[in-house]
């Protein structure tokens, strides 16, 4: 997939907004996509205590996403919410 360097870097976005996408089929516009791929990989971080449970949210009010941190909580916790909900389930053992 070479891409046509004539097509533009930005296109309108098709899904009713007003926002400009960068354009797959533009040689730049790929790298693009690929770099912020990559630079957004980056920030996710290996070590759960720092990293895990992060992501974005869109509020329907607004267009701009909001960074959100879930809580940590430990496979003991899950099992005891799990044993609360669903009494008659055998959960012991599952892994």
């Amino acid at each position: 997939m070479r891409g046509d360097p004539d097509e533009p870097i930005f296109v309108r976005s098709r899904w009713g907004t007003n926002h400009y996408v960068f354009n797959w089929r533009n040689p730049i516009g790929r790298f693009l996509i690929v770099a912020t791929l990559i630079a957004a990989a980056d920030e996710i971080s290996s070590i759960p205590e720092i990293g895990a449970g992060v992501g974005f949210v869109r509020l329907e009010t607004s267009p701009d996403p909001v960074r959100v941190r879930a809580a940590y909580v430990s496979d003991d916790d899950i099992r005891a919410m799990v044993a609360l909900g669903l009494p008659d389930l055998d959960i012991e053992g599952a892994a």
